[in-house]
């Protein structure tokens, strides 16, 4: 399940693309495509399409190209002649440019034929020369060719825009509508212009599972437009308005559809939530561990409407485990030899307020979400939430929390199940196997684990038949303070995955279960706010 990182919040968005009284319009956005972002190739699967130029996110046609087999776009910085004459349509400039090797049309505000490719102005000016051409040399920059068989059929200035009869398809993941492709520095940006509800559909599925309540799906849309309306343009500077990451929201483009998300947003069509009839950011995470946290505590910014909710009915909250060295926190904290470590928890929601690194040369103090971001320095990465308490020691927790929590092991009815957010996946314990990083395999009933004993013992005899708790490890000795006296390192042990504030999809997904609606579940989570 992915979740939102943090980023800074202000106390009321203003919507700088969209205004308030046309939300029931149709809309759309630029999402930007981040594996083909500065990239010096794209493959396209498509074998006809249409090219052309976005303008205020619609599509203005030139023409179509066919090709027998795909086509591909890289951008051009070379020195070609330019034939004076200019024409008004592509194949206009392509019966001149047949008369010449090496040879392809250009459009700019018209077309024009574009001779040869040269790597210096003395080199084109010569040929043209010789050629007896009729034209100017230019130096192009920041321009994108399109090539069919390594051939290069046609250049644009700047950028180009891209559909095809069904969807435009990269790499085999097909999208909505079109395609722009900017260059920039001589390598190419890529964004999809979508329809709002469109992006939805590519959305809402990467974010929850579809199979989860419906109710919950609902909620998880609304969440997501509110989103995608309140947070438009964050990614102005680098030409569009969201990005397909857990940045922004995770976008799959078409592939990852499913109905019963699709219906979800269809039904909720157009509805948004509002504080004071101001549109919210609905921020959201994966699951809060039972507290959901005040965006004061977190971003430092005193939100109404992102306020500490108890959330009793959270079910299948994440547990994880981390332990760190003394030395460890030595090498990064930048204060000397850590000799103690102190933790400060909330005496309402038990998530971590401040966490001090004691050193010789003075203290670390981490605060908000720093607490969490401070270990990305270490493997594992950021703190998977900052609901956690601490022990001295590298603590064992039960057979059933893993140290990222992400899926625990159980044994029912002789088989092995992962539980994960996806749900329980039985596995066979014959025909199913285990990969280790450098992808050997070996049958899970033959594969052994190795304690610090060098033991040796079955892994299907140390899979516990216990189910998974939402509460773990609860006869550990916790400490607010530890001391490298007392241990040479320190475990945290906690529950939730991500910030924290705003709704926890986790706790959506057992309210729907309770019974509860997708407008109910998002008054539950986000203080005093309207659903229309």
């Amino acid at each position: 399940m992915k979740k939102l990182n943090c980023f800074i919040l202000t106390c009321f968005i203003s919507l700088n693309f969209f205004s308030f009284t046309a939300f029931a319009e149709e809309k759309f956005i630029s999402v930007g495509l981040t594996k083909y972002k500065g990239v010096s190739n794209i493959s396209l699967d498509n074998n006809y399409i249409t090219l052309g130029k976005e303008n205020n996110y619609s599509f203005s046609s030139d023409f179509s190209l066919n090709s027998s087999s795909n086509f591909t776009i890289k951008p051009l910085s070379n020195y070609t002649i330019k034939y004076t004459q200019s024409f008004s349509s592509y194949n206009e400039a392509l019966s001149i440019s047949m008369n010449y090797n090496d040879s392809y049309v250009y459009k700019e505000n018209n077309y024009y034929t574009m001779i040869g490719n040269f790597n210096s102005s003395s080199e084109a000016n010569n040929f043209m020369l010789n050629q007896n051409i009729n034209g100017e040399v230019l130096k192009l920059d920041n321009t994108i060719g399109i090539y069919d068989n390594n051939k290069l059929l046609i250049a644009y200035k700047d950028s180009i825009a891209i559909k095809s009869n069904d969807y435009i398809s990269l790499g085999n993941k097909p999208y909505r509508n079109f395609i722009n492709i900017v260059s920039k520095n001589n390598r190419l940006v890529t964004t999809n212009i979508v329809n709002v509800e469109e992006y939805l559909y590519g959305v809402v599925p990467s974010e929850m599972p579809p199979s989860w309540s419906k109710e919950a799906l609902k909620a998880q849309s609304v969440a997501a437009r509110n989103y995608a309306y309140s947070n438009a343009g964050i990614h102005k500077n680098e030409g569009f308005d969201l990005c397909d990451t857990i940045h922004c929201q995770v976008y799959e483009g078409v592939n990852n559809e499913q109905q019963s998300t699709n219906q979800a947003i269809d039904e909720t069509k157009g509805v948004l939530a509002y504080y004071n009839n101001q549109l919210i950011n609905t921020v959201y995470s994966s699951s809060s561990g039972g507290y959901t946290d005040d965006a004061i505590n977190v971003w430092n910014d005193n939100i109404p409407y992102l306020k500490a909710v108890k959330d009793e009915f959270e079910e299948g909250a994440k547990q994880w485990t981390r332990t760190f060295t003394f030395d460890e926190l030595s090498s990064v904290a930048s204060v000397g030899t850590v000799n103690e470590v102190i933790l400060e928890n909330s005496s309402i929601t038990g998530r971590a307020n401040r966490l001090t690194l004691v050193g010789t040369n003075g203290n670390k103090v981490l605060e908000k979400d720093e607490i969490r971001t401070f270990f990305s320095k270490f493997n594992g990465g950021t703190l998977e939430s900052k609901n956690f308490k601490m022990s001295k020691g590298n603590t064992y927790i039960s057979p059933n929390t893993t140290k990222s929590s992400k899926a625990i092991v159980n044994n029912t009815n002789s088989n092995i199940v992962v539980i994960s957010s996806k749900g329980n996946n039985p596995i066979n314990k014959e025909n199913s196997f285990v990969i280790d990083k450098n992808n050997n395999t070996s049958k899970v009933k033959d594969t052994f684990i190795i304690d610090k004993n060098n033991n040796t013992s079955n892994l299907l005899n140390n899979i516990s038949n216990e189910k998974p708790q939402n509460n773990i490890a609860e006869s550990v000795n916790y400490a607010s303070k530890v001391s490298r006296q007392d241990s040479n390192s320190i475990t945290f042990i906690g529950k939730g995955w991500g910030h924290g504030v705003g709704m926890s999809q986790y706790g959506a997904n057992s309210l729907a279960k309770k019974g509860y609606k997708y407008d109910e579940i998002l008054k539950y989570y986000y203080t005093g706010i309207e659903v229309r």
